[in-house]
């Protein structure tokens, strides 16, 4: 019986950990696919990118809804449903090849990847707390896990996307990968197990939230989490941007600049275990510490690539690829350690409401993060600045930020 139950809560930790991972699927499934449709279509390039960029705004602003809404009791019922809401919306994303009118196609596919930003935004807030609920064993390693799995989410998608595209058109990787996510979601919710001792303490969690979260926003919590939020900034700036750079300096194009973006997710993705078994065995503190003095190092070796002659060259590129991916990695993990280390020392009405309010608003940043590096630095900043020179602003906004993150965690520890 009890070889039974340890089995079931692996395969339970195993499918909460896999599904966590199909958000960022979802998400990254899109750009290599929709875009070609849409152009046959001939939907604009600019309702091309709002449809594509959708789901983050409408994810940042479901995210700010979420902390009254949830509460330790509810957590695995909510990640369930933001699973199957996440599915049904890449299910009917691939239905759009029905429809012959492009203004409906724009419109509906506005509404579906707005429904897709709220599954994000559950999804991101529940997943923590829910494995860590499961096995509670070993934090470090299953966030870890889960991180790395929306790493491998992101190196697999365009990939299978692209497969399914080609052998069947374009219906056939969003209505199939649809319903294997709703099948694997179905599974979860029979074998998740209930949280009946939660579940008593409902009332004192419901009255103590608002209380418990106000305990937590501050001074502290904002100089805590600014490293985590500058690292995304950084993140989806790279992302979205570093494909122009790579085809105006390099004149490299979508066919052949593939492995370039490996070399961004795949450290990322490899080093996340790594992290989370040091994590585990209480070396948090100084993988944090460590992460917020060597970001801006990082940074200034992408800046120095229009100063010497020796760095304008590809290898050296994925060489500081390799490192941001890793370092990334790094600084994921030891924030939300960080934030769930100072909610613990809050002195939290409800001790139940201490990991909650630490992931979402751990999510509530990566959501903004992800809107502020996309839109105001891969947009506007690339557009008027360029590649390099939107790093000598990331630079210095890194550069500021360490001696007061430095004092504070310091001074904690």
């Amino acid at each position: 019986m009890e070889i039974f139950h340890r089995l079931r809560t692996y395969i339970t930790v195993g499918l909460v950990i896999i599904l966590f991972g199909t958000e960022t699927f979802n998400t990254e499934i899109l750009p290599p696919i929709f875009p070609l449709f849409a152009e046959e279509r001939g939907i604009s390039l600019t309702a091309i990118g709002i449809t594509l960029g959708l789901n983050y705004f409408s994810a940042l602003i479901c995210a700010f809804v979420l902390p009254s809404i949830l509460r330790p009791s509810n957590l695995k019922s909510f990640y369930v449903f933001g699973l199957y809401l996440g599915g049904f919306m890449l299910f009917t994303f691939g239905l759009l090849n029905l429809v012959e009118n492009k203004n409906i196609i724009v419109i509906l596919g506005y509404i579906n990847r707005g429904f897709n930003g709220l599954s994000m935004a559950i999804v991101y807030a529940c997943g923590a707390p829910v494995v860590i609920t499961l096995y509670s064993k070993r934090p470090g390693m299953l966030v870890s896990l889960l991180q790395a799995f929306s790493g491998v989410a992101a190196i697999l998608a365009p990939a299978i996307g692209c497969i399914l595209y080609d052998l069947s058109g374009y219906m056939c990787p969003f209505v199939s990968l649809g319903t294997i996510q709703f099948l694997l979601t179905t599974i979860l919710l029979l074998m998740i197990p209930t949280t009946k001792d939660i579940q008593q303490t409902e009332n004192d969690a419901r009255s103590s939230s608002k209380e418990d979260m106000n305990k937590f926003v501050g001074i502290r919590f904002f100089c805590y989490i600014s490293p985590f939020c500058l690292c995304v900034v950084v993140t989806a700036f790279r992302v979205t941007a570093l494909a122009i750079f790579l085809k105006e300096r390099f004149d490299l194009n979508e066919s052949n600049n593939f492995y370039i973006f490996f070399a961004l997710s795949v450290p990322y993705t490899l080093a996340a275990p790594l992290f989370g078994y040091f994590l585990d065995r209480g070396y948090f503190k100084v993988i944090y510490l460590s992460s917020i003095v060597l970001h801006p190092p990082i940074l200034f070796c992408y800046v120095i690539i229009d100063f010497f002659p020796q760095c304008n060259n590809i290898p050296y590129l994925i060489v500081i690829l390799v490192i941001s991916g890793a370092h990334c990695s790094s600084t994921t993990l030891s924030s939300l350690f960080q934030l769930i280390n100072f909610a613990e020392k809050c002195d939290f009405n409800n001790k139940l409401n201490e990991m909650p309010v630490a992931n979402q608003c751990f999510s509530i940043v990566r959501l903004l993060g992800k809107f502020i590096g996309s839109i105001v630095f891969g947009g506007f900043c690339m557009d008027y600045f360029g590649f390099i020179p939107t790093f000598y602003i990331l630079f210095f906004l890194t550069s500021v930020t360490v001696p007061p993150v430095l004092y504070l965690s310091m001074y904690d520890y």
